[in-house]
């Protein structure tokens, strides 16, 4: 049986429409509100937590969004405090280094036991490029030429400790073998990067690697890094001529199209009756009034009806091809997680597509993604498998 992977978005639209009278938007910067919701979604056995940090400052300038917390700290945290549910964090490779994140990603894999993922983005908007004191080059080729390069090298730096290097002493005290690393010595168009990380190797050997653009040069670089694809599609039709069109882009760059999930994203509205679904949709409309209309054409799924038919929608989609899974973007919070967790959820396990129980410990094991090493002088394989 076909397993349905539930990603719960928690970052930009994923924080829901704040002007909606049920939401909470006061409590988004509050660690114990987005624990709650950590742990609904953990309730409701989903696969990961999924920051989509745009760090885009003219929205706040426009007041289309109160903006969350910072993401690498906001999930650290919470992989302190959560015990199964995976947290995948945004990071562009425009505004940062290959070995920050590298060492971010690591840290964050080792804080949660193997359960980080990377949703690797560019940074084309100007208005926050000059955040960072330079001129974004928003060329797509300029941008993911870099991209590309970042990615190697990060792969490069995790992959700079042996898995051997940690020593265990009779004692029962740990020490390091530094001769089992070696020296990255990268020198590219970008970056230029000598030496070993700073920390020992992530537990899942790469943190998983997701992707969400929308441009040709972009598709390339994710038919050879990423293991998730983020999308939006409205129709069925599209997303299954979708999915096959990114299982040959990766069967075209070397790889097995199973190294890839794909996951739509999906915005429901639940209520007991399609009545009630309907007049929420046009509560929360109003709520947003002109607002509303930028989100028109966004090509997101929205769904408004009963629970019972979201879980046929959605069991339709993964039986057809149209998805590995879907990626939850909920239209309010915290309320409409609680529903889908547990109204849409338990009619997915009686249907055996949900989980009723985490059987592995790594998100690599929760997507039924291998252990993926990269090497210097040899081309990626696949060295250990989690499924």
């Amino acid at each position: 049986m076909k397993q349905l992977h539930l990603v719960c978005s928690l970052g930009d639209r994923g924080l829901g429409n704040w002007q909606y009278k049920q939401a909470q938007p006061e409590k988004i910067r509050d660690l114990d509100y987005l624990l709650m919701l950590a742990k609904t979604a953990e309730q409701g056995c989903f696969d990961a937590l999924f920051f989509d940090d745009l760090n885009r400052t003219d929205n706040i300038a426009r007041g289309q969004q109160t903006m969350g917390l910072e993401p690498w700290t906001t999930f650290a945290a919470l992989g302190t405090l959560t015990e199964h549910i995976g947290l995948i964090v945004t990071a562009s490779t425009t505004d940062n280094q290959p070995n920050n994140v590298a060492r971010r990603l690591a840290s964050l894999d080792h804080i949660s036991q193997g359960r980080s993922g990377w949703h690797m983005v560019t940074q084309w908007e100007q208005h926050t490029g000059r955040q960072y004191t330079h001129e974004t080059d928003n060329t797509a080729q300029a941008q993911y030429n870099r991209a590309n390069e970042f990615v190697v090298v990060a792969k490069k730096l995790w992959d700079s400790w042996s898995g051997n290097a940690i020593i265990i002493k009779p004692d029962g005290k740990s020490g390091v073998d530094g001769s089992q690393n070696h020296p990255v010595n990268h020198k590219g168009a970008f970056f230029s990067v000598k030496a070993p990380l700073d920390i020992p190797r992530p537990p899942q050997g790469y943190p998983v690697l997701a992707y969400g653009g929308q441009c040709d040069e972009g598709d390339a670089f994710a038919a050879v890094h990423a293991e998730l694809v983020f999308t939006r599609q409205s129709t069925i039709e599209q997303a299954v001529a979708f999915r096959q069109q990114w299982h040959e882009r990766v069967r075209s760059a070397g790889r097995l199209p199973d190294a890839i999930r794909v996951i739509p994203a999906l915005s429901p509205i639940l209520a007991s009756s399609d009545a009630q679904a309907r007049q929420i949709a046009r509560d929360l409309l109003d709520s947003r009034g002109e607002l509303a209309q930028k989100d028109k054409a966004s090509g997101l799924l929205e769904f408004v009806g009963t629970p019972d038919t979201l879980a046929e929608l959605m069991v339709q989609w993964l039986d057809h091809g149209a998805a590995d899974g879907f990626n939850l973007v909920f239209p309010y919070l915290p309320d409409a997680v609680s529903v889908f967790v547990e109204e849409v959820v338990p009619r997915l396990q009686a249907r055996g597509v949900v989980r009723k129980q985490y059987a592995g410990t790594t998100l690599r094991s929760h997507f039924g993604l291998a252990e993926l090493y990269h090497h210097a002088d040899q081309p990626t394989d696949v060295m250990v498998t989690s499924r």
